[in-house]
């Protein structure tokens, strides 16, 4: 898990989303809080799919940007 959330992590910093940083930060958190549950109930659906789409949107947003975020 610590590896896929470094991943998006990563993935972050590279590209950007019509989204602001908040808006990415809260749907990540949601998407990783719905793939742990699927992942614990042993079903595994589109989420992560969500994820890596997520990610590819939101790339160009640094540490620092998702720092201002409440």
């Amino acid at each position: 898990m610590k590896k896929s959330i470094l991943i998006f992590t990563v993935w972050a910093f590279l590209f950007s989303c019509g989204k602001s940083a908040c808006d990415c930060k809260k749907e990540s958190e949601e998407l990783t809080s719905q793939s742990l549950r699927e992942k614990f109930s042993g079903v595994q659906n589109e989420t992560e799919e969500k994820r890596r789409d997520l990610d590819d949107e939101c790339l160009e947003y640094k540490a620092s940007d998702y720092k201002e975020c409440k």
